[in-house]
């Protein structure tokens, strides 16, 4: 398949469609991409807000709050291409994201998360542990 600039998805879906409503996975990707996943990694509401504001991200924190909101009503739709995980979970253990490794028919390398995940990503990011 070739890759031509007109055929990418253009910017963030919360932010394209507003923070109301994400669209169905079928109408806004699918004609772009064949079987598209979609993994819903979210990250607790409070520290999100408190990086955000350190970082001088700009954004309000109603509209992180409804970003959240938006976000847990599509995982729990319970739609089979949609995966969600929590960067709390698998910042304090590692192996939390092997189900996401299963999901995505990935190989789970425990060695390999950690050295990734060990990387400073965030102002509140802890080593992984476990």
């Amino acid at each position: 398949m070739s890759w031509r600039k007109r055929d990418r998805f253009q910017g963030n879906p919360l932010r394209s469609h507003g923070t109301r409503g994400i669209p169905a996975n079928d109408r806004f990707c699918s004609p772009i991409f064949r079987h598209p996943a979609f993994i819903v990694n979210m990250r607790s509401l409070d520290n999100t807000i408190a990086s955000a504001t350190r970082t001088g991200m700009g954004m309000a924190s109603e509209q992180f709050t409804d970003a959240d909101v938006t976000l847990r009503e599509f995982v729990s739709e319970g739609a089979s291409d949609v995966f969600h995980v929590h960067y709390d979970d698998y910042a304090r253990n590692a192996s939390a994201l092997r189900g996401l490794f299963d999901f995505l028919g990935a190989p789970f390398n425990d060695a390999s998360i950690r050295y990734v995940l060990n990387k400073k990503h965030s102002t509140f990011a802890e080593p992984v542990s476990g």
